[in-house]
């Protein structure tokens, strides 16, 4: 079994069930990382987003030792696992050690790749794609509406500002 954290569009259980059977989860603090709609969708036309525009992000995760944010956690099995890697073609998987309950738990993240077939794929001057940040946050303030406010504090855009600040 491998553990997964889900921070973007496999929070909400709509979109993950088009991969495998969306399951119970925990909610996991991820540290020294941060959440930022900088990497373009490899599979644009999922959100009928306009590839001429700059509303081409979806969600990634950097490095920063200041930051951190919240996600889920949940287990799948080798093969579920091979099917996420064929969804998040596009990303590189890292691992990270969480604190769930107490206990230190190995747990694979999916991260995006600067480049991808050829194209760059980052820029910290993309917006999100309405339609995918409409999903996670609806698949956040599913979870519980303490969670979701953290998801739109916690989720940056290029230009620095939170996903709570972007939407006002």
């Amino acid at each position: 079994m491998v553990n997964i954290i889900a921070y973007a569009s496999m929070i909400n259980k709509e979109s993950l069930a088009r991969t495998i059977t969306p399951r119970k989860s925990k909610e996991v603090l991820i540290k020294g990382y941060k959440r930022i709609f900088n990497q373009r969708a490899s599979r644009l036309h999922l959100y009928n987003a306009d590839p001429k525009q700059n509303k081409v992000a979806i969600a990634n995760i950097i490095p920063d030792e200041t930051s951190s944010f919240n996600a889920i956690m949940f287990e799948v099995d080798d093969y579920e696992f091979e099917k996420l890697k064929i969804r998040q073609k596009s990303c590189h998987t890292k691992k990270v050690i969480v604190n769930v309950e107490g206990n230190k738990t190995e747990s694979i993240m999916f991260i995006g790749n600067k480049v991808y077939e050829g194209m760059e794929m980052q820029n910290d001057d993309y917006l999100p794609i309405e339609l995918y940040l409409k999903k996670c946050r609806q698949g956040a303030y599913e979870i519980s509406e303490e969670f979701g406010k953290q998801w739109d504090a916690t989720t940056c855009l290029g230009d620095g500002r939170t996903v709570k600040e972007y939407l006002k």
